[in-house]
């Protein structure tokens, strides 16, 4: 079977979920004694926009979806073809320094405000995240500062981020 990419996130890399059972299922049949599998970076990016706000750019339902996606079919292969994956971790935790954008990218669960003493903020998909591990509420929102909790009013600085961009 052969994929065909129509979907990109903002950096270019291709958004195929099915693309992962597909390559499970190879590993497989072409080597059934493998080791088992981790899956050590997944993740999609979304361009910086700073003329947001934390609380906007917390609203993510394309990266909740993309983990969603691509766990699904994860499952598939575990459940049809019996495919030993053992791990499977979100990249990034964070929004961070990508070598090759620098901070034009953001992959993170969790949204850092660069302009702001890297205040970080949980983003949706962080949350659906937690929810689909079974963690408690209390676990990903914590007992957050005021500092870091996210207000209307919360981020004056988009003049600030905006020089910085």
């Amino acid at each position: 079977m052969r994929i065909h990419f129509t979907n990109y996130d903002e950096s270019g890399l291709n958004i195929c979920p099915e693309g992962l059972y597909e390559k499970l299922v190879y590993i497989k049949n072409k080597y059934p004694d493998a080791p088992p599998i981790i899956i050590t970076e997944n993740g999609v990016a979304e361009q910086n926009d700073p003329k947001k706000t934390a609380k906007q750019v917390c609203v993510d339902p394309q990266r909740s979806k993309y983990h969603q996606d691509h766990l699904a079919y994860l499952l598939k292969a575990i459940n049809e073809v019996k495919s030993d994956v053992r791990g499977y971790f979100v990249w990034a935790w964070c929004d961070n320094f990508e070598w090759n954008q620098g901070y034009t990218l953001r992959f993170g669960i969790n949204y850092v405000d660069f302009t702001n003493n890297q205040t970080r903020y949980p983003k949706n998909s962080a949350k659906w995240f937690a929810k689909f591990l079974g963690a408690e509420k209390e676990k990903i929102e914590g007992s957050v500062s005021n500092k870091r909790s996210i207000e209307d009013n919360s981020e004056n600085a988009t003049g600030k981020r905006l020089r910085a961009a």
